[in-house]
């Protein structure tokens, strides 16, 4: 298991940790709901406050720890802001950071890949330590409110495709393709599924 997925699988296991397993795969996926049992858990509240609150310091998204305090832009979108908060709370549980101010440029989804054409470990040596913290807290973001177990439950028993996660979720579509394609072809637990199968589910999962 390589350092992204080692990322993926604590991120996972957080998520596990705030459910019971026969709560829904909806209730699950309620990034609302995650965020508030992990408000709940961790004792660091969320609060919206202007894009020029000075305690932004001009960023669109703070955690300090210390204060057990999330400070967030109050006018991002819903979705954008819940992955915002899911990635202040990933420099809480990977970098135990003491303070994080974190900008539009830090906290991409589009980031959250680890793929080894664009972060694998041949070309994390080109990357600040800032930069591979900011990749880190986005992929663990990702995988907090979209993991791959919930996931392949979803797709492969309750029959659910991308445009149905997108609807249910309102996430981008291609964030959710990317989750997908992890989850059902890449996650170690799906390691043995055929090449056949794995081009049709990829195939299949976009329609």
């Amino acid at each position: 298991m390589n350092h992204w997925h080692t990322i993926r699988r604590k991120a996972s296991e957080i998520h596990k940790g705030l459910f019971t397993e026969n709560e829904s795969a909806e209730i699950k996926l309620d990034a609302e709901e995650i965020l508030k049992r992990l408000e709940e858990q961790t004792g660091i509240s969320r609060q919206k406050v202007s894009k020029d609150d000075p305690i932004l310091q001009k960023s669109i998204a703070l955690i300090v720890p210390d204060f057990e305090a999330l400070f967030i832009n109050d006018e991002l979108p819903a979705w954008y802001s819940a992955f915002c908060q899911a990635h202040e709370y990933g420099h809480f549980f990977l970098h135990h950071a003491t303070e994080a101010h974190c900008s539009e440029k830090d906290i991409e989804f589009t980031g959250a890949e680890e793929s080894p054409i664009q972060t694998g470990e041949n070309r994390i040596s080109g990357y600040s330590s800032r930069e591979r913290r900011e990749r880190e807290a986005n992929l663990f973001a990702a995988e907090l409110l979209f993991p791959s177990e919930v996931l392949r439950v979803c797709f492969l028993k309750e029959g659910w495709r991308a445009k149905d996660f997108a609807l249910k979720t309102q996430f981008p579509f291609d964030f959710i393709c990317r989750q997908l394609n992890f989850a059902l072809l890449i996650s170690d637990t799906v390691a043995e599924i055929s090449n056949d199968n794995k081009a049709g589910r990829e195939k299949s999962f976009r329609r």
